[in-house]
């Protein structure tokens, strides 16, 4: 079994030279296991290798006798199929390992149920040299475990975007060091008074080179390239402390910090946000935390913990996007939330669409029973707030009351608009 990359890269050529000269194709593919940290912390490092010496004897069993299976890292096996006539047989392959690993291996009185991510790449397709291969192969590998797919073919269009995403993290180190990143604020109009109660700040930055890149893209960038906790305090400290600028200025508005994936994960979170809190001297009702559904799905249980913590701080706890998950209504009995913001898809075309309108009256009625407030995100014109408030919504968000706006003019807004006492 081949045991490392020189090994690997050796025997590539050799396959490479022998699939040349007999006119056949040759597939390498790069099989990534997911969650091996989470067995090793449960059950020990020598469950690891008995877990990968298992899982490889499982691959050998379902490759063919020419197959050559090797060994990369702890979490990581390739697999060379010479000899094979195009991407079908390699797309087979992949689907026979998926089906192998539906069943669990036993580990030391534990079912362990694999989860793998594979990248293939075919010669000469994607490459004629082994380590042009190898790269490609890995690249596909890192594109299905970004897109949470069994496997992937690569294509080149992966590594035009692993390139633009490389120098995306290169710049985005360079915004942070020296303050390029902003902050812009949205207004949330209470529908009964009509007046500005509270704002959803939102990150924004413009690139030199790439110009405007939006904020999801940000935090992939910074949670792929272990930038999202220094991105996470960048954004909490600004936000915290312009909150407390703009009081010193008459303006006292509740705030939405929008949290990732990531953030829900980090387990000193809770306590950071407090330090930052005492820091700024922002009273903690004054902030809510904002989350989506997939978020907090991402690992339920953590992310349960973590919301409950920062509840005990005092923040507030809204969740974005609500109606879209596939479990909003567990979320209700089990997230202690203080609002739920109902999504934009639901919202636009709601005054044309009966079923939509049913869907935004159920939300609404629902988060009331929860004693909730409710937010109609994207309200861009009059007649939609209209029909809002008529059915009972607490608050709208969007274009018909402003978009984003940088600090300066978010307050000079506020001041023309009316904001609560």
């Amino acid at each position: 079994m081949i045991s490392n990359h020189t090994q690997l890269l050796d025997c590539l050529e050799s396959e490479i030279a022998s699939n040349a000269l007999s006119d056949m194709r040759l597939a390498l593919l790069i099989l990534k296991i997911d969650g091996m940290y989470k067995l090793d912390s449960l059950l020990g490092y020598r469950a690891v290798d008995m877990f990968a010496h298992k899982l490889g004897f499982r691959l050998q069993d379902v490759l063919r006798d020419k197959d050559i299976l090797g060994k990369l890292g702890r979490d990581e096996f390739c697999m060379i199929l010479p000899g094979i006539f195009g991407e079908g047989q390699a797309v087979l392959a992949a689907n026979k390992i998926q089906r192998m690993l539906e069943l669990p291996i036993e580990i030391d009185g534990h079912q362990v149920y694999p989860l793998s991510r594979v990248g293939i790449a075919l010669f000469p397709e994607h490459g004629s040299k082994a380590e042009q291969l190898l790269k490609q192969s890995m690249l596909a590998t890192q594109e299905a475990i970004v897109r949470k797919e069994s496997f992937v073919i690569f294509d080149p269009a992966h590594e035009q975007l692993n390139r633009f995403m490389f120098e995306l993290e290169m710049d985005l180190r360079k915004a942070l060091a020296e303050n390029e990143l902003s902050l812009w604020y949205q207004p949330q109009v209470d529908l009964r008074t009509g007046r500005i109660v509270s704002s959803e700040s939102l990150l924004r930055w413009t690139n030199g080179a790439k110009g405007y890149v939006s904020p999801g893209i940000i935090v992939s960038v910074a949670e792929k390239s272990g930038l999202i906790s220094s991105l996470s305090t960048w954004v909490v400290n600004t936000a915290l402390r312009q909150w407390s600028e703009n009081r010193a200025a008459g303006l006292d508005l509740t705030m939405s910090i929008n949290f990732s994936v990531s953030n829900l994960q980090e387990r000193e979170l809770p306590e950071f946000v407090d330090q930052a809190l005492r820091t700024w001297n922002v009273p903690a009702d004054k902030i809510v935390v904002e989350i989506t559904e997939s978020a907090v799905m991402d690992d339920y249980e953590k992310s349960i913990d973590t919301l409950k913590r920062l509840k005990e701080i005092g923040v507030k706890l809204s969740l974005d996007d609500f109606g879209t998950g596939y479990s909003s209504m567990s979320h209700l009995r089990m997230l202690p939330l203080d609002e739920i913001k109902i999504d934009l898809s639901f919202i636009k075309n709601m005054l044309q669409h009966k079923d939509d309108e049913k869907i935004v009256r159920a939300i609404i009625e629902l988060g009331h029973n929860f004693d909730l407030e409710v937010i109609a995100e994207g309200v861009e014109n009059q007649e939609t707030a209209d029909r809002l408030n008529e059915i009972g919504c607490d608050k709208i968000q969007g274009y018909l009351v402003s978009p984003a706006l940088p600090r300066d003019q978010f307050q000079t807004f506020c001041d023309e608009f009316g904001v609560s006492d």
